[in-house]
């Protein structure tokens, strides 16, 4: 953690932290590596002067750090590789507007460029598209996981 956050992290300083005891320089210390722990949960890689701008930038619980680096990491699975590419977006743009960090707008318009290269790679999560598992006797697609709710055709 020393070298990654700039100051070295005794057990005291630990037990100071989890009493409530800590100093400001040690919660800077556990925000920059428990953005660093979720993003590494995630896959996403960010550089020690990224961590540092998002730690600086933001103030937020790490429940809502790691709900941002989920988002960032649907987004990614969603646009793959080539839509990132075809919609001029970037990994550090999607962490930028996971946590609200706005620069002129850039975060607004950031996921609204996702999400439109998202649907019009036709990845979207759309609640009505019915996704099937199987055939039945006649070749029509069927949901089996609903077969035993819904009663029988004669």
């Amino acid at each position: 953690m020393e070298q990654e956050h700039g100051r070295p992290v005794d057990f005291d300083d630990l037990f100071d932290a989890i009493a409530g005891l800590d100093t400001g320089e040690l919660s800077d210390v556990i925000e920059k590596a428990t953005i660093q722990f979720h993003a590494n949960e995630r896959s996403t890689i960010l550089t020690p002067e990224q961590i540092a701008r998002l730690a600086n930038l933001t103030d937020l619980t790490e429940s809502q750090i790691a709900g941002s680096f989920t988002g960032v990491e649907e987004t990614l699975l969603a646009l793959g590789i080539k839509g990132l590419k075809t919609s001029g977006l970037t990994e550090a743009a999607l962490v930028d507007a996971a946590f609200d960090i706005n620069q002129d707008g850039s975060a607004v318009e950031t996921r609204r460029l996702a999400r439109k290269a998202i649907l019009e790679r036709g990845l979207s999560d759309d609640r009505k598209a019915q996704f099937f598992g199987s055939f039945d006797s006649s070749g029509r697609p069927f949901r089996p996981g609903l077969t035993a709710s819904t009663p029988e055709r004669g």
